[in-house]
């Protein structure tokens, strides 16, 4: 990456964070308590302030500036990034948003949703270093569909579980999406 490109991804990240600060000072003008968790009762609760709802903003605001620099320097549109991105950040925002959707039509949409994108991008496993799951996911395509919505769904859950420790998800997102890359 020379200078030029350099530069422009740092104004883009920059340009993301303030936009991202901006952003929630607008919503916070109009609707105080629209991303703030203030809920202290129930189970899964372990703080005693209220907390903000707008990491997986970030996160998506994040991956969106990625998406965008790659089309900037080096000219790919990476459309299966943004199209799970926008999936599974729309879910979860309906969900910060106090929407209340039953977990059984959630999984139902995760699902439902996941199959689409996964035979719309041609996003399959290939190798996995197991031999035996190898000829399984190369001889059945619905074994190979089922297989790669599990690991999404895996991924999805346990980024919700570790959802709200003091920078634990972040890591967590970083590390995915490293690899990924």
């Amino acid at each position: 990456m020379d200078s030029n490109n350099l530069i422009l991804s740092f104004l883009l990240i920059i340009f993301g964070s303030f936009f991202y600060k901006y952003l929630l000072k607008i919503i916070n003008k109009y609707k105080p308590k629209l991303l703030v968790d203030d809920q202290f009762t129930k189970p899964q609760a372990f703080h005693y302030q209220p907390i903000s709802h707008g990491g997986g903003l970030c996160i998506f605001l994040s991956l969106l500036i990625v998406c965008l620099n790659f089309l900037l320097i080096e000219n790919k549109l990476l459309s299966s990034y943004i199209s799970f991105g926008i999936l599974f950040f729309t879910l979860g925002f309906i969900d910060d948003l106090k929407i209340s959707i039953s977990p059984k039509i959630r999984l139902f949409l995760m699902i439902f949703f996941l199959a689409i994108l996964i035979n719309f991008n041609d996003f399959y496993i290939e190798k996995t270093g197991i031999e035996f799951l190898e000829k399984w996911l190369q001889n059945s395509k619905t074994f190979a569909l089922i297989f790669v919505c599990l690991c999404f769904l895996f991924i999805i859950n346990g980024t919700n579980l570790i959802d709200g420790y003091n920078g634990l998800l972040g890591i967590h997102s970083t590390i995915i999406l490293t690899i990924l890359l």
